[in-house]
């Protein structure tokens, strides 16, 4: 065999082995869910839908969630914060810092896998929105886009760790600064983050 021939021959398998390469890698990428639908409900009466967020993965810029709350008498108009919780549940149970139960409890604290302080000074948590608090229409509807910056899909900072989070819209507004939670007041609406939930 030639040298012409030999080189040939290399690079062709190269080239297969890179192709093969490829489709392996592509495979396990399309296996990673990149858009998730929640369901939004009523924290105090969870079989009333509010809306929906759609949630996409933004590499390298954290997952965008979009907000389409519809009117409702749930959540009051104004400014209130938005933050993804450590626990796939929205149940009514004591929060991850104890006492009585209360609606959307079990969602527990906010999902904060880097162990960091919250808000502007010491954080923030991979669950803190990007501006922590969002305007609501006079009749508690909101559509509109939320980034988590530091969120993810996969790796240290998924949303799916432990079988799931959960996003939670407060009553109040986040203060940025008080921890654990920002003082953002009682939970008014949730919903779980599930892998489940996968889009094709």
């Amino acid at each position: 065999m030639t040298m012409i021939r030999r080189l040939a021959c290399q690079v062709g398998v190269a080239t297969l082995a890179l192709s093969i390469l490829g489709c392996a890698e592509n495979d396990a990428e399309d296996m990673e869910p990149r858009t998730i639908v929640v369901d939004i409900r009523n924290a105090k009466d969870l079989t009333q839908t509010l809306g929906t967020v759609t949630l996409m993965e933004d590499v390298p810029m954290g997952l965008v969630a979009v907000f389409d709350i519809d009117s409702n008498d749930v959540i009051p108009p104004g400014p209130r914060a938005i933050h993804i919780h450590e626990n796939p549940s929205c149940a009514i149970a004591p929060t991850q810092e104890g006492g009585d139960p209360v609606p959307a409890g079990a969602a527990g604290g906010h999902f904060n896998p880097l162990h960091v302080g919250h808000g502007e000074d010491d954080g923030p948590h991979v669950g803190d929105s990007d501006a922590y608090n969002y305007e609501f229409d006079s009749d508690g509807s909101f559509s509109g886009t939320v980034r988590f910056s530091q969120a993810s899909f996969s790796g240290e900072t998924s949303v799916f760790q432990g079988g799931g989070t959960s996003i939670v819209i407060h009553s109040g507004t986040d203060d940025m600064r008080s921890n654990p939670a920002g003082d953002a007041g009682p939970r008014a609406a949730c919903g779980v983050i599930s892998a489940e939930e996968q889009q094709d």
